[in-house]
């Protein structure tokens, strides 16, 4: 390790004090064995070295930090290094010995990366996972939870100075060459194993029990492996709240023969739901598929089912009763209800004679195959042209408030690939968001992906973007768009952004922030405009 001393506060009475130029770099020459320095602790502290001060000549200085140097570590480059994020990070041969671990979270992040292949473990010296994470050092950070804390480099770690990043950014600060999709299943598992959600299941057969599982703000989607017995809750078709109705098409399984199972998060949001025909005369519920947000909240019913022996893979709702709601009151007999998409075959209903229920029956006449919260027997009347149209041929649009023939549909909606669903023309936004080239690409969007989605975000050149190419800015609480970050730069301390305007040099030659600096008073400013810690000075 090289080394060089910096004079900040050389003391007059300092027997060489005259050839010292305040604030200047001397380098501590080491040429071979001619050169020693001497050092302590695991640190690898300066005690002494030879210095050649401004008469030219060369003086061993002992303790230079009891003479009123500053003493600097000098990074060098280990070109013999072959892994390339080690090479760039620092020296392996100048890591402090000892020092902060978490071994557990350490032998997690080894066994998932050993169960995950196809990170590039092919040639071992260009991919050394291991030294990576001991150079790293990564921890669950206990400040800022959902976090983990990691040493950035080599001159981070020599200071003790951990950064504390989103598991992500964390991953990929480490192993670069993974690619987005991993990363993803990197980010839901670590969150799964060490920032678990604070989750509730509750069981009602109440109506508005029904509608709230339905229609009740979503909780944090994660990403999740999708059976047809557990499906990610931004798939659901029905999970609006099909305010043009006289109630929510949920409701109706609040038959006295359905429960709902829900599961909130903290705040109350709904991370997982499943409906269960519970008056199957076998006595076996028989549950419905599972929508959720998360792994975890998938579990916590799929666990509940289980200790009540439910049939989950083959579920018969033959015989199941729903309310009967007619769309129209007036209607004599009704021949149209308010319903939901039917998850669990057959999707058809007959109504009892005494019209208070649809009874799901092979055969039935009322179909329950749509996604409109309407069903019915016969065919609709298009409410664009007034045709008259099969309802296998039909489309509803929210923005009509009715069915629309397929060409008529087609014509006034488009497909948010986003939301994962059509939206009519008036409601489509323009967003942006960066090609696999780095180019700008002007997306068509909808109104719901960009307020309600959480896939863009709008940035400080008052434009959506997509949330994989922008920046946070925590200090100003703004989005940073890819072609506004020219005007920012990340602080070497918190690892944040902040306004070129904030822009701090130290003495160390770290990038800061003003504001950071203004947190500890013993930060001043040199003659060069450059900080240094008063405390050190002493």
């Amino acid at each position: 390790m090289k080394y060089s001393l910096v004079a900040v506060n050389v003391s007059p009475d300092f027997n060489l004090a005259e050839y010292v130029t305040p604030y200047k770099t001397y380098d501590v020459e080491q040429n071979g064995e001619a050169d020693p320095v001497v050092t302590s602790d695991r640190y690898k502290n300066l005690v002494g070295g030879f210095v050649t001060l401004d008469n030219g000549k060369r003086y061993w200085l002992h303790q230079p930090d009891a003479d009123g140097f500053v003493v600097k570590k000098v990074l060098t480059v280990d070109e013999s290094e072959l892994d390339p994020v080690i090479k760039s990070w620092g020296s392996w041969s100048e890591i402090p010995l000892g020092g902060k671990s978490d071994g557990t979270l350490f032998s997690w992040l080894v066994n998932y990366i050993v169960n995950h292949s196809t990170f590039g473990m092919a040639n071992p010296k260009l991919f050394d996972f291991d030294r990576r994470l001991r150079a790293f050092a990564p921890m669950v950070s206990k400040q800022y939870p959902g976090k983990i804390s990691i040493y950035k480099d080599l001159g981070m770690r020599i200071q003790d100075r951990q950064t504390a990043m989103k598991p992500g950014r964390a991953f990929t600060t480490m192993f670069p060459e993974v690619d987005h999709k991993q990363v993803i299943m990197f980010v839901d598992s670590f969150l799964n194993s060490f920032a678990k959600r604070d989750l509730t299941l509750s069981v009602s057969k109440e109506r508005e029990e029904f509608n709230l599982a339905y229609s009740g703000a979503q909780a944090y989607m994660e990403n999740i492996d999708t059976t047809w017995t557990r499906k990610s809750s931004s798939s659901s078709c029905m999970r609006y709240d099909f305010e043009h109705l006289e109630c929510h098409p949920a409701e109706v399984y609040a038959s006295g023969d359905f429960e709902i199972i829900t599961v909130f998060d903290g705040d109350r949001r709904i991370a997982a739901r499943c409906v269960v025909y519970v008056a199957h005369d076998s006595g076996v519920p028989q549950a419905g598929p599972i929508y959720g947000v998360s792994e975890q909240a998938l579990d916590m019913i799929d666990s509940h089912l289980i200790g009540r022996d439910a049939e989950m893979k083959n579920p018969d709702w033959v015989g199941a009763r729903l309310l009967a709601v007619p769309e129209d009151a007036d209607e004599d007999p009704p021949t149209s209800f308010i319903g939901p998409y039917l998850d669990v075959e057959p999707r058809t209903l007959d109504l009892t004679s005494d019209e208070k229920y649809l009874v799901q029956d092979h055969g039935g006449e009322i179909d329950a195959s749509n996604y409109q919260g309407i069903i019915s027997s016969g065919g609709s009347q298009c409410i664009c042209c007034g045709d008259r149209v099969n309802d296998d041929y039909t489309n509803y649009s929210e923005y009509y408030e009715g069915d629309c023939c397929e060409d008529c549909y087609n014509e006034n909606h488009f497909f948010c690939e986003y939301a994962q669903e059509s939206f009519h023309v008036d409601s489509s936004r323009t967003a942006y968001a960066l090609d696999s080239r780095g180019r700008t690409e002007e997306l068509r969007v909808s109104d719901w992906a960009v307020q309600e989605g959480d896939m863009f975000v709008w940035c400080t050149d008052h434009k959506n973007w997509h949330i994989d190419d922008v920046q946070y800015c925590e200090y100003e609480d703004e989005w940073i768009s890819p072609d506004n970050m020219k005007d920012y730069f990340r602080s070497d301390w918190d690892g944040e952004l902040y306004n070129n305007d904030m822009l701090c040099n130290t003495v160390d030659g770290e990038e800061v922030s003003r504001e950071e600096l203004s947190q500890d008073s013993t930060w001043k400013m040199n003659s060069e405009s450059e900080w240094y810690k008063e405390e050190e000075e002493e």
